[in-house]
């Protein structure tokens, strides 16, 4: 008779030792435990993984560049949202003793970003098309590490941070210092998911890239320093209920940062990442489309549901992919983008602006005069395929655009 062990160990040839990480959520109980980062490190360590901690890995290089915002913002206090820029407008707590402002801080998250996001795509490309790895994760076991002090605080949760669970969702403990009782989202990542995390890499790491190449921390650190003298002149005078003041320090940051010469190779590498952003994307939908299971996925295809409890309607594959062909054409030059003083014959070569940059002065873009340096005739992009996506989705588009990438 065939022994228990020996039974065992052919099992685990047969299926792989990602079945037992399935089955015991192993990863994602580490995670809950010791956090991101030190999960990231032991796996790292490694001298093999096979294919469910490969994508682990990846996963944990994202979410530990995400961390590295979140503690360089809490640090020094930066709880504002910046809409403007991802990873500056995830919410934080607020930190009662924050350090002093560093006008380097955007190009210090940003620089981070990027490295994460190669590190991920290094560990996610080794994973084979062949493979039939699945992971478990519990949204409820991820948690930041925002105030760097080695344990989980409220407010600390991945569904607090990424707007999973509202207020009302979180049930605060009864004993001080016990962590609040976070809902349960279980996931099961496959093949088609190490796609859409590679082209999510690839979308952190283009949108890094272009920060870096127009550094913003002069334009920063100038826009500080003007305003603390004006409040040493005098306490600054109430806008009412807007705060014009702030969105003159935004406008003049963005603008200053963007007249200077830019870094032309770091917009060529945001360029290419940008591409394989589609082209991953593109992959991850051929290779969800082949999925005959509905096992807990987290973006499903037609056939299956979504373990977020979204509703991910018939067409959502098709439209999306419509997206993503005028993002490629746009990006390649086959498409110009639309500018207001030109007519459907003429437009914007958005490749030339990656490959060919200079200084943008706001002004003269609006103007004209900037603008000219990359307009040209030729077909011009539409808005068709996002107002197709837009009307399938009722309001909800730009929601699933962030989560489809």
């Amino acid at each position: 008779m065939v022994s228990v062990r020996l039974l065992a160990f052919l099992l685990i040839l047969v299926f792989g030792w990602s079945n037992q990480a399935l089955a015991e959520g192993r990863l994602s109980k580490e995670i809950r435990q010791s956090g991101i980062a030190a999960t990231r490190d032991r796996l790292r360590a490694a001298a093999s993984l096979p294919d469910d901690e490969k994508f682990g890995l990846g996963g944990l290089e994202m979410l530990a560049a995400v961390e590295q915002a979140l503690q360089s913002r809490w640090k020094v206090g930066l709880s504002e949202d910046l809409g403007w820029l991802p990873l500056m407008r995830l919410p934080i707590p607020e930190n009662p003793a924050p350090e002093p402002f560093d006008a380097a801080i955007v190009s210090q998250i940003f620089r981070q970003a990027v490295t994460g996001a190669g590190a991920a795509e290094t560990y996610l490309s080794q994973i084979p098309d062949d493979s039939n790895f699945k992971l478990e994760v519990d949204t409820a076991d991820l948690w930041f590490d925002i105030n760097a002090n080695g344990k989980r605080d409220a407010g600390e949760s991945f569904a607090e941070v990424m707007g999973l669970a509202s207020p009302a969702d979180i049930q605060q403990p009864a004993n001080p210092g016990e962590t609040p009782s976070i809902p349960s989202i279980v996931i099961r990542f496959d093949l088609a998911d190490a796609h859409w995390l590679r082209a999510y890499a690839h979308l952190i790491a283009g949108i890094g890239e272009t920060v870096l190449a127009y550094d913003p921390t002069d334009a920063i650190r100038n826009v500080v320093q003007s305003r603390t003298r004006i409040a040493e002149l005098g306490a600054i005078r109430s806008s009412g209920m807007f705060d014009f003041a702030g969105i003159a320090d935004m406008v003049a940051i963005v603008k200053n940062a963007l007249d200077q010469q830019p870094d032309k190779p770091a917009l060529a590498r945001a360029h290419g990442h940008l591409l394989a952003m589609v082209t991953e994307n593109r992959a991850f939908w051929r290779f969800a489309e082949a999925e005959a299971d509905n096992d807990a996925e987290w973006i499903p295809n037609a056939r299956q549901t979504s373990a977020l409890g979204l509703e991910f309607p018939q067409r959502t594959a098709d439209l999306w992919l419509g997206v993503l062909a005028d993002m490629e054409a746009l990006l390649e030059g086959r498409l110009l983008a639309p500018y207001w003083q030109l007519g459907d014959q003429a437009g914007i070569n958005v490749k030339r602006m990656f490959l060919e940059p200079g200084p943008v002065d706001l002004v003269n873009w609006i103007q004209g005069q900037d603008a000219l340096r990359y307009a040209e005739n030729g077909p011009v992009m539409t808005l068709d395929s996002w107002d197709a996506f837009e009307d399938m989705l009722m309001g909800d588009a730009l929601m699933y655009a962030i989560i489809l990438n």
